[in-house]
C-alpha cells in the first residue's frame, strides 16, 4: 500500500487533500523492527510519532519491582507516541515489537511543522488521545479488586449445528481469526465442544489448561485475572479458551462455567465467538442463551433438514429463543448437494442468511497444518464468504479506536479432579425447571 493511501485510511489525516497527502508522506522515514526489538523505552524523551505498517507493537509500563504490565497493542494503521510531542515530557510507555514490524516516523520538527499548517490534524488527534486516556481510566478502574466497571461491553457469537461435520468448528475459527485481523487482543474463541474439541488444533495450539480447570467454588470470583490463567493465545491476538483439553474433562464442565466464562469474556472482549457442542446439553444450552446472535450451520442433506427443523421447535418452545437472533447458514460442506437451497428453505419455511461455498481442498491441507482458511487462502470463495458474514453479524469499530484489553495471562493452572456426579440437566433439565416453576 502507498503511504498516500495508508494516510488516507486514518481519522487524523482524512480531511487533507490528496495533494497535501504527499507533501506530508514525504516528511516521514521508514523504520523496521525485528521481533522483540525495543523501539523506545518508558522515560525516553519523546522525539518523534510512529505510524504502524506492518506488524505489531506492543505498549507496556514497568513497575518499581520490573514488573510489565501490557498497556494496549497497535497495528496497522494505528499511530503512537503523539502524547510526548505534544507535551514534551518523557515517554510513559516501552514499544517492543512483538513481531517482525515495520514503522513511518514524523520527527518532532516535522510534527511542529505539520500541526502549525493543518490545525484540523490536531483536534483530530486530541479526540483520539481523549479516547485513549478514558480506556485508560477504565482499564485501571476495571483492574481494582471487586470493581464494577464494565470494560468493553462486547457480543457472543453462537456457532451452532445439529450435526457433526456440518463444518460448524471450521466456520467458528476462520470468523474468528477474520475478526482478530481487525481487532488483535479484542476477539475471543471459546471451544465448548466438550469430549473430542477440535478448534485449538485447526489453529495449530496445543492449550495446557481448560475451562473444567475451574473449580466450581470459584466461578463465583471469574474476573479478568481468573480468565487469562486459562487462555492460550494464537499467532493473530485471538484469545482462545477450550471446554477441557481430555475428552473425561467435558463431563466437569456445566452451564455454571459457561456462564462465568461468557460474562467476563462479553466485559473483556469485543467480539467472542463460541464453537459450540451439537447437541443440547446444559453448557451449550447456556452459551445459546447468553450469545447476541446464534448462528446455525445447516448442510443440503435431508437429516440436517429434519434436525434443523427439530432446532427451531427447541429454540421457539423449550428455550424460547428471540427468533430475531438466530440466522441460518448453508453450508455446502460436500462438492455435491442432495438439496438445492431452495429447496431447503422452501422444506423448511426460513430463508437462509448466509451461503458457504464447498471450500475444496484446501481446507482438508489448511486443517492439517492447523491454518485457518482466511489466513493461508485469504481470496478463495469460501475465505470471501466469511468476511461477509463477519462484516454483516460483527459492529465496525470507529477508525482509531482500536484497542487491547490486557488480558492477564498466569502460570498453567491444575486439571480438573470429578468431585462428584455431574447433575441431569440439558433439555429435560430446562422442562423440569419450567414445570416447577
Amino acid at each position: 500500500m502507498r503511504v498516500t493511501d495508508l494516510l488516507r485510511t486514518m481519522d487524523i489525516f482524512e480531511a487533507i487533500p490528496s495533494e497535501e497527502l504527499e507533501t506530508i508522506a514525504q516528511l516521514l522515514r521508514e523504520r523496521r523492527l525485528a521481533e522483540a526489538e525495543v523501539l523506545c523505552r518508558q522515560g525516553d524523551p519523546g522525539d518523534a510519532l510512529f505510524i504502524v505498517t506492518g506488524g505489531r507493537i506492543r505498549l507496556s509500563t514497568s513497575d518499581p519491582s520490573g514488573n510489565e504490565k501490557v498497556l494496549t497493542y497497535f497495528t496497522d494503521g494505528q499511530f503512537f507516541g503523539e502524547m510526548s510531542l505534544l507535551t514534551g515530557a518523557p515517554r510513559s510507555a516501552t514499544a517492543t515489537a512483538e513481531t517482525d514490524s515495520q514503522l513511518l516516523v514524523l520527527d518532532k520538527g516535522s510534527f511542529d511543522e505539520l500541526l502549525a499548517s493543518h490545525p484540523e490534524i490536531m483536534r483530530e488527534m486530541l479526540k483520539v488521545v481523549s479516547q485513549r486516556t478514558l480506556q485508560t481510566n477504565q482499564q485501571l478502574l476495571a483492574d481494582e479488586p471487586g470493581s464494577a466497571v464494565t470494560v468493553g461491553a462486547g457480543h457472543v457469537y453462537a456457532i451452532f449445528s445439529p450435526r457433526g461435520g456440518a463444518g460448524k468448528t471450521m466456520l467458528a475459527i476462520n470468523m474468528a481469526v477474520r475478526q482478530a485481523k481487525e481487532q488483535p487482543e479484542r476477539t475471543a474463541l471459546l471451544d465448548l465442544s466438550l469430549t473430542f474439541g477440535h478448534a485449538a488444533a485447526l489453529l495449530g495450539l496445543k492449550p495446557e489448561t481448560s475451562l473444567a480447570a475451574v473449580p466450581a467454588e470459584s466461578l463465583s470470583d471469574f474476573d479478568r485475572r481468573t480468565l487469562g490463567q486459562y487462555l492460550v493465545e494464537h499467532p493473530t491476538g485471538l484469545q482462545v479458551l477450550v471446554a477441557g483439553t481430555r475428552p473425561e474433562e467435558g463431563e466437569v464442565v456445566t452451564a455454571a462455567h459457561v456462564r462465568a466464562a461468557l460474562g467476563t469474556m462479553k466485559r473483556q472482549f469485543s467480539a467472542t465467538f463460541v464453537d459450540c457442542g451439537s447437541t443440547f446439553d446444559e453448557p451449550t444450552i447456556a452459551a445459546l442463551e447468553m450469545a447476541d446472535r446464534i448462528l446455525v450451520v445447516c448442510t443440503p442433506e435431508l437429516n440436517t433438514l429434519r434436525d434443523v427443523r427439530e432446532c427451531q421447535r427447541v429454540f421457539g418452545e423449550i428455550i424460547h429463543l428471540d427468533g430475531k437472533r438466530v440466522n441460518f447458514i448453508f453450508n455446502h460442506n460436500q462438492p455435491f448437494s442432495v438439496l438445492a437451497r431452495e429447496q431447503f428453505e422452501s422444506a423448511l419455511e426460513q430463508e437462509m442468511s448466509f451461503e458457504l461455498p464447498h471450500a475444496g481442498e484446501a481446507a482438508y491441507k489448511a486443517a492439517n497444518r492447523g491454518e485457518p482458511l482466511v489466513l493461508s487462502h485469504g481470496g478463495s470463495p469460501y475465505s470471501k464468504a466469511v468476511e461477509k458474514i463477519v462484516q454483516a453479524i460483527v459492529p465496525a469499530e470507529p477508525k482509531g479506536k482500536k484497542r487491547s484489553l490486557n488480558v492477564i495471562h498466569h502460570a498453567t493452572a491444575a486439571r480438573p479432579a470429578r468431585t462428584g456426579p455431574r447433575p441431569a440437566g440439558g433439555l429435560l433439565g430446562v422442562l423440569r425447571g419450567k414445570r416447577a416453576s
